[in-house]
C-alpha cells in the first residue's frame, strides 16, 4: 500500500512534468522584438563617430584636435541619439533588453565626456575603445540577429 502510494505520487510528478514540458515546448516564444534598421544605423553611426574622437584624440594628443573642447559637439549629439534610440527601443515595448543596453552605452558615453574634460591619455585610448566597441558590437548583434528571426 505504501509502495503504492509511492508510486501513485511519482507517476503524478512525472505525468504533470510531461504536460508543462510540453506546453512550453508547443509554445512560441519571442525573446526580442522585430528588426529595426533605424536602431541599426543608428548604432553604426554612432560607432563610427566614437572612433573618430577616439582616433583623434590617440593621433593628435597635446593638440587642440584632441581636447574636450573640439568635440564638444559629439558629446551633445552622441547624447541625443542614444536617447532617441533608447525611447525608440521602449516604444517596442518587446525590446527591454536594448533598452538596458542603451542606457548603458547612455551612462557610458557621459563617463567618457568627464573622462575627457579632466584629459585622456592617448596610451588609455584603447581602454576606452575596447569598451565601447564591446558595447556596440553587443548591440549590433543583437539588432542583426532580431533580422535573422524574422
Amino acid at each position: 500500500m505504501l509502495i503504492e502510494k509511492h508510486m501513485a505520487k511519482h507517476l503524478l510528478v512525472y505525468i504533470l512534468c510531461i504536460l508543462v514540458f510540453s506546453t512550453i515546448g508547443c509554445s512560441y516564444v519571442k525573446p526580442v522584438s522585430v528588426y529595426d534598421e533605424q536602431m541599426d544605423k543608428g548604432i553604426t553611426a554612432l560607432q563610427k563617430n566614437t572612433e573618430e574622437v577616439l582616433l583623434m584624440i590617440e593621433t593628435y594628443q597635446g593638440k587642440v584636435e584632441s581636447t574636450y573642447e573640439y568635440h564638444r559637439a559629439y558629446y551633445r549629439q552622441a547624447i541625443i541619439d542614444v536617447s532617441s534610440l533608447k525611447i525608440r527601443a521602449e516604444a517596442i515595448q518587446e525590446d527591454n533588453l536594448s533598452t538596458k543596453m542603451l542606457e548603458q552605452l547612455l551612462n557610458n558615453i557621459i563617463r567618457f565626456e568627464k573622462d575627457h574634460i579632466e584629459g585622456i591619455a592617448a596610451n588609455e585610448v584603447d581602454l576606452y575603445r575596447g569598451g565601447f566597441n564591446s558595447q556596440f558590437t553587443a548591440l549590433l548583434s543583437l539588432e542583426l540577429a532580431k533580422k535573422r528571426i524574422k
